[in-house]
């Protein structure tokens, strides 16, 4: 049996655009990188970033809303600094959201993922960006 492996790419964002302030958001050229493979036991290699790397992990925790994360690991690299307003707990929410879509094939539209991405977030002003940007 092969082993399903899955990559996903998702930008930064920033949601500090002058009158559109925390309603309108851009997606920016820095991103994050979640490789997600079956091995058959769940591990996070976090990349040199300070974060957990257990199932409490955001990239995992939005993983495991749509399925279980048993027997995959997960490997983040990340171009964008944590806590500094470009949306890496956005990215981390979608990257999470995107490997478990495309690695068990759900076929998710858009704006279920949004729909589901801002539940996780709590507003959908970083996350848009990471779906619907370019």
């Amino acid at each position: 049996m092969t082993a399903r492996h899955r990559l996903v790419r998702v930008p930064a964002s920033s949601a500090n655009l002058g009158p559109g302030y925390d309603a309108m958001a851009a997606a920016v050229s820095l991103h994050l990188e979640l490789e997600v493979e079956e091995t058959g036991e769940f591990s996070l290699d976090p990349g040199g970033l300070a974060v957990s790397t257990g199932r409490d992990n955001l990239v995992v925790r939005a993983f495991e809303s749509l399925r279980p994360a048993d027997g995959i690991a997960f490997r983040l690299r990340s171009e964008i600094p944590l806590a500094r307003g470009l949306g890496s707990s956005a990215a981390a929410i979608v990257a999470g959201l995107h490997a478990a879509d495309h690695l068990f094939e759900l076929a998710l539209t858009r704006e279920e993922m949004l729909a589901r991405a801002t539940e996780l977030e709590g507003h959908p002003d970083n996350v848009a960006p990471g779906i619907f940007g370019g």
